[in-house]
């Protein structure tokens, strides 16, 4: 990640023009706050205002030439997309605007000195602590705070309070005995996702050299608890016994060992209590999340090299109907990936990962252990919860792409 360091208390328009994409991103990431004031319309501002910044790192000619470099494989597979499935390759024109400017805007944020993940870290931190703070008064207090009635065609009815929690009343988890309190969703379609993102808070916590407080590991990690997501709480209690395993600072083999045992143990009897009281009482999450699976790679046998295009939903659902009774759409992006792009489109998130690896071998051992972790666990995410293509994971594969073009000054 970007270990780039810019001055104590200088702000720049830079940060600026990062901040405001950065919070457009994470508010279209499957998030009820994104689909009520319009996600469409947020991904065109970022397409607007990353277009822009794009435009003005392409005056260097280096670079210039590596952009292209990168981007022409992905224009080809976009006229192959057209020619076989032209409804598909117009709806894949957002995927490609979306990632073309990201690559730009990451680009502008390492010549400006602007790190990327530490604007993120700390958007992502301040909205948390509101979170909580929201949560905590109607979840837990049972305070009578105002809100507003949301609910659109295909979700439940959530009460928005102050547009930093959506909370579903009939989405609870039975935690602490006889003791029911409401799952916190944050501003998302549901637990998992605000779950996953929080994830990323964590690897960013323990990978990037940027100065953190303690107390933020507590809030990161109180907020994962209030989700109550098995995916999220598994993930985070890798990602700790993970950093206890590498950190140079824990030199100690046995102090070492015995971290790992402490946080398997501990991650064992977590993740079965939260499966037993899924399985007890919402069996069919965990049916659905194996035929999204199953029937992803069917689909992708059929058709490996260019798949079935881009967001075509319908003859999953059809598949899932006929062969399984249920109407519904694939929530693991990974299968998705190779239903609906084949070999050829899913090489667009898999070489950029695999050049990045290959620079890594210049690296200490640590930055490459991590780098191979991250993408473990973003693999992990995508596969729990459908935001492959969301504005912000599309950002995060064009910091990759960035990395291959700005290969010098790659610091991962």
């Amino acid at each position: 990640m970007n270990n780039k360091r810019t001055k104590i208390g200088v702000f720049t328009c830079a940060h600026l023009i990062i901040n405001i994409i950065i919070i457009l991103c994470f508010i279209t990431t499957s998030s009820l706050l994104g689909y009520q004031i319009g996600a469409t319309y947020l991904e065109i501002v970022i397409i607007f205002i990353g277009g822009l910044v794009t435009i003005t790192q392409l005056g260097n000619k280096r670079i210039l030439n590596s952009y292209l470099k990168c981007i022409i494989p992905i224009i080809l597979f976009t006229v192959i997309e057209f020619i076989y499935y032209p409804i598909n390759g117009l709806l894949w024109i957002r995927m490609v605007l979306l990632l073309c400017v990201s690559i730009g805007i990451c680009i502008y944020a390492d010549s400006r000195h602007v790190n990327i993940f530490k604007q993120f870290y700390y958007i992502v931190l301040i909205y948390t602590v509101l979170n909580l703070v929201v949560y905590s008064a109607v979840a837990l207090f049972h305070l009578n705070l105002p809100y507003q009635v949301f609910q659109n065609d295909w979700l439940h009815a959530h009460n928005n309070y102050f547009y930093l929690l959506y909370d579903h009343a009939g989405l609870s988890g039975q935690i602490f005995g006889p003791f029911m309190v409401s799952r916190n969703e944050g501003i998302f379609t549901e637990p998992g996702v605000f779950a996953v993102l929080l994830d990323l808070e964590l690897l960013i916590y323990y990978f990037t050299d940027f100065k953190k407080q303690k107390w933020h590991l507590i809030i990161i990690l109180v907020a994962l608890l209030s989700t109550i997501s098995t995916t999220g709480l598994g993930l985070a209690i890798l990602i700790i016994g993970f950093e206890a395993l590498v950190n140079n600072k824990i030199r100690d083999r046995f102090s070492k060992v015995t971290i790992f045992l402490i946080g398997f143990t501990t991650a064992f009897v977590v993740i079965v209590w939260l499966l037993d009281q899924k399985l007890t009482h919402a069996t069919a999450s965990f049916d659905w999340r194996f035929y999204d699976w199953i029937s992803g790679i069917e689909l992708f046998i059929k058709k490996p090299l260019l798949g079935w295009g881009y967001r075509n939903h319908f003859i999953f659902e059809q598949l899932m109907l006929n062969r399984y009774g249920l109407a519904r759409g694939n929530t693991n992006s990974i299968s998705s990936v190779l239903y609906q792009l084949g070999i050829m489109g899913s090489m667009i998130y898999i070489v950029p990962i695999l050049c990045v690896n290959k620079m890594l071998k210049k690296q200490n051992r640590i930055q490459k252990r991590r780098f191979f972790f991250t993408v473990i666990c973003i693999v992990l995410i995508v596969m729990s919860e459908p935001i492959i293509d969301s504005a912000l994971l599309i950002l995060i594969l064009g910091y990759v792409y960035s990395k291959q073009i700005l290969i010098n000054q790659a610091h991962l």
